[in-house]
């Protein structure tokens, strides 16, 4: 029997809401996602897991600081030298758009870390486990829309693309499937955006991805476990499994990064692999991450202090990213006691007061940009909104897409 680990969008680095950790100098938020993958550690080695696979997005972007990635090193190092095989694989936060630049997982191979595999290309490994069976990681990296679209002779229309691009990726699970060793026990990994998967609000406002993927371009029958990348709230996308369907999963983000994600549980899968299937159900781990909080409040005419102070008093702040959200009109707003309320939130790691203003008229100019959509909704409302632009189209929302994406990955 192999068990494995699944885990993914690490993202070392992030340190928003951050501020110096008195006894390293390194902000805390950084910290704290080194803390999260110590605890998927010491559960690793406590609960005898053979192979940790990694399905992407380990910095905060392609270019981490030497001090971000010496903090995975030595946790990789850590897993390595108790025995479990590391298989990492690159994500589009890991991955510079120039295909000559060394990526930000190039420093372990030149290391020479023992047990450690990193997929930067597709392709089939063999993993040779610590009790020497031997599992089979197909891997998919992430890759760029554009990429794709280089590989597409004839203009087409914008689903025909999304519909030959779906066709492609099928095609390569489908070799991959075919360089199996039919004996021996497989899995996939890619880092991709599938249709059915359900997001984060922050990521559906910054518009994740330029193109997604069908479930059933990825799962494939020859793998029982489909390990995804890149989408940050943990969900399995196979609830009928059991009936010989692949369990396609996301393990999601190991902590929290804004308030987008403020409910969602983070942590990691486990699952056994014998005789070249799933033994049981795969079981979702949590781990301790960082809370978000948010605290609504209306500033009562007669007591607008009280009031807000009872709504914190109602909230554990402790430790807690919080926010505190009060309604009121300005000049109530004015007479708050912030001094009182900021006192009140001293148990919280970092706390922050925001107005909300009423009966204040705000005037849109647009209607259509009146919700709140993705900068990727956003230009392909005003391309297609102009005349002028139809010619085009097509081409002008490829570049909007790609560049939006250079913004969001850091690139």
């Amino acid at each position: 029997m192999i068990r494995v680990l699944h885990f993914s969008d690490y993202h070392l680095g992030s340190d928003s809401y951050g501020k110096p950790d008195p006894a390293t100098g390194i902000d805390q938020r950084i910290l704290d996602f080194a803390a999260r993958l110590d605890e998927l550690i010491d559960f690793a080695l406590a609960n005898e897991v053979d192979v940790v696979l990694f399905a992407g997005d380990a910095f905060k972007n392609a270019h981490p600081t030497p001090t971000v990635q010496k903090l995975l090193a030595e946790r990789i190092w850590r897993l390595a030298k108790g025995g479990v095989r590391v298989f990492l694989l690159a994500g589009n936060h890991d991955l510079p758009r120039m295909v000559a630049k060394v990526t930000a997982f190039s420093v372990y191979p030149a290391l020479e870390v023992a047990g450690v595999t990193v997929a930067e290309q597709a392709g089939v490994y063999k993993i040779e486990t610590g009790k020497g069976e031997v599992l089979q990681i197909a891997a998919m990296p992430h890759f760029w829309r554009s990429t794709l679209l280089a590989q597409i002779a004839k203009p087409l229309s914008p689903l025909e693309v999304d519909r030959a691009i779906d066709r492609m990726v099928a095609e390569k699970v489908d070799q991959l499937a075919s360089r199996l060793h039919p004996t021996l026990p497989a899995v996939l990994t890619a880092h991709c955006h599938v249709t059915k998967a359900r997001v984060s609000t922050a990521q559906d406002l910054y518009g994740i991805s330029d193109f997604e993927l069908s479930l059933s371009s990825i799962a494939h029958k020859a793998f029982p476990y489909v390990a995804l990348g890149h989408i940050h709230k943990p969900q399995a996308l196979s609830p009928e499994w059991g009936q010989g369907q692949t369990f396609a999963a996301y393990s999601g983000s190991l902590d929290r990064v804004d308030f987008g994600e403020e409910g969602e549980q983070k942590g990691f899968y486990v699952f056994d692999l014998e005789d070249g299937r799933l033994v049981s159900e795969p079981h979702f781990q949590t781990v301790n991450a960082r809370r978000f909080v948010t605290i609504n409040a209306t500033a009562a005419t007669d007591a607008p202090t009280e009031s807000v102070l009872a709504a914190v008093a109602e909230e554990d702040v402790g430790d807690a990213i919080v926010r505190v959200r009060v309604t009121a009109p300005r000049e109530l707003y004015a007479a708050i006691d912030l001094s009182a309320v900021r006192r009140a939130l001293d148990p919280a790691y970092d706390a922050r007061v925001q107005p909300i203003y009423e009966q204040e008229e705000v005037v849109i100019r647009d209607p259509r940009f009146a919700g709140q959509i993705s900068e990727a909704q956003a230009l392909e409302e005003y391309v297609r909104s102009q005349a002028s632009f139809a010619k085009d189209a097509d081409d002008l929302l490829r570049l909007g897409r790609d560049l939006i994406n250079d913004v969001v990955s850091g690139a």
